[in-house]
């Protein structure tokens, strides 16, 4: 009842399962027993697994069903904030050549409006990851997935400031700056992961080209909050937070991401909340802890994945504050390990 009781629509549900509970008792001819306990300290069900849900990549929020299914996931599930992929990605057409034939780029961020204009008419937010690197900036040529997202560092650290600017004035401009001081700015996508796999530099490049994008939102209004290293097994999350503390690089929040099936594996049934807890220790008490990637590790939508995402989220509520699962829907292109 606490998981699911966020509307009115699921209220009526859990009163119909409680209803159906109760029925169950008196035709098995027990009589069913409610014990008050006073004292007993009680908090509130934090519903951390309502703040965030993942997709696919941010061009797929164009789509027509995309957008139905996001607005019933929206009505029934409660979900606040959605974070995608790939959001300055080229067919984002995002950073383009400059007109007749000059020289440079230019800017474009009217597929980016697009998407964050319905996000806002239906009640929710972005949680913005800002990926991957825009071709025309890009040192290398190295990319990932069927849309070419590009994995490699800007070649020119002035201009990707720019840009990032760029982009903060905008949505300022565009929405308002109390509006956009309540979205959270990801740096990247798992640059630790497999290796090489989203980022294909090491752990210290990506700290100085997190530090080099938090500074440029933040040159633009101190109060957006910014955070990362967002990255795959809970990992870098101590160094992350030295290199921050050595440097006075600015952190709003630290994001990571966990599957059950990441190495070394399950190892029993509290595992995964065990990770969790653990990078609780590590961040401390008073800084914000985002996981916004986790599912149960085989893409399952069958009794076990709906048992192991109840369990999660009701283990994690006063762990973590903000449990994503990863993803809302099958309108999604990276390659799944379940055929079905």
């Amino acid at each position: 009842v606490l998981l699911y009781a966020s509307n009115m629509h699921n209220w009526v549900l859990c009163a119909v399962s409680l209803f159906a509970l109760v029925c169950v008792c008196f035709v098995d001819g027990g009589a069913l027993q409610f014990q008050v306990r006073s004292d007993v300290v009680v908090s509130p069900f934090r519903h951390v697994f309502e703040e965030c849900v993942g997709s696919g990549h941010a061009a797929l929020a164009l789509r027509a069903d995309f957008q139905e299914q996001l607005i019933q996931a929206h009505h029934d599930l409660g979900f606040r904030r959605i974070r995608f992929h790939g959001l300055l990605v080229d067919d984002m057409s995002v950073v383009l050549p400059a007109e007749n034939g000059n020289p440079g780029v230019m800017f474009s961020f009217f597929n980016i409006d697009r998407i964050f204009d319905f996000l806002l008419k239906i009640g929710m937010k972005p949680l913005v990851e800002i990926s991957f690197m825009p071709s025309l900036l890009a040192s290398g040529n190295k990319t990932w997935s069927h849309y070419n997202a590009n994995i490699t560092p800007p070649k020119n650290a002035t201009l990707w400031s720019e840009l990032i600017s760029s982009l903060a004035q905008h949505l300022i401009q565009r929405y308002g700056a109390d509006e956009v001081r309540s979205w959270h700015f990801e740096v990247w996508n798992e640059p630790n992961c497999c290796p090489d796999f989203f980022w294909d530099q090491g752990e210290e490049s990506y700290f100085r080209f997190y530090n080099l994008t938090a500074q440029a939102l933040k040159s633009v209004d101190k109060k957006l909050q910014v955070g990362g290293p967002a990255t795959a097994m809970s990992g870098w999350l101590d160094d992350f937070l030295k290199f921050c503390s050595k440097y006075n690089v600015p952190y709003d929040f630290i994001s990571t991401h966990e599957y059950p099936t990441d190495p070394p594996g399950p190892q029993s049934r509290t595992f995964f909340t065990n990770v969790l807890a653990n990078s609780r220790s590590v961040v401390g008490a008073n800084t914000s802890l985002f996981y916004t990637e986790y599912d149960d590790g085989y893409n399952d939508a069958s009794s076990y994945g709906a048992a192991f995402v109840v369990y999660q989220n009701y283990m994690a509520r006063d762990i973590v504050d903000i449990l994503s699962f990863w993803v809302f829907s099958d309108i999604f292109e990276e390659a799944r390990c379940n055929p079905n």
